[in-house]
């Protein structure tokens, strides 16, 4: 497993570890306050693409400040609750059986300080959608940005498509 991915934690405080990649294509998305807009729409570009695969996830990593993780925590996993369930809705919406393991797929965690954006990302810059591949080792194997978070979707989901066949 890549070593910059242990710097990630789950909203109960524990660390993301390989379990966590194990048999799964991960999308995570990278977020923070000015972003998090863009990254709503990440996820719902992604999930109308990939999210009938059992094996492909989500994990938007929020980028928060240690000394705020208390105060951040039930405002992410509020969030996390909404993310799931219209993800569920959408499906329902549109006639579509809801895939196996949906809400299990679609996760929030903690990217502390931003240490493990710092590692993983090689070129960001505020006001992007933030996204990096990663195979069920916990590996990385491509990455995205984009100021349009439908062109950063676009642009990494051939590897997404590869990785998921």
């Amino acid at each position: 497993m890549d070593k910059h991915f242990q710097t990630l934690q789950s909203l109960s405080g524990e660390a993301w570890n390989e379990d966590n990649f194990s048999g799964k294509i991960t999308v995570i998305s990278f977020t923070d306050q000015k972003s998090q807009d863009l990254s709503a729409k990440v996820g719902s570009a992604l999930g109308k693409k990939f999210m009938d695969n059992e094996k492909f996830q989500i994990a938007t990593a929020v980028k928060v400040p240690s000394m705020f993780k208390g105060l951040a925590g039930a405002l992410l996993k509020a969030g996390q609750a909404k993310a799931r369930d219209s993800a569920v809705k959408k499906f329902e919406k549109d006639g579509l059986p809801v895939p196996a393991g949906l809400k299990d797929r679609i996760h929030v965690v903690f990217d502390i300080d931003g240490k493990c954006s710092k590692d993983a990302l090689s070129a960001w810059k505020d006001n992007q959608a933030r996204l990096v591949l990663v195979d069920g080792n916990g590996n990385q194997i491509a990455e995205s940005c984009d100021e349009d978070p439908l062109q950063a979707v676009e642009a990494i989901s051939q590897q997404i498509s590869t990785a998921l066949a």
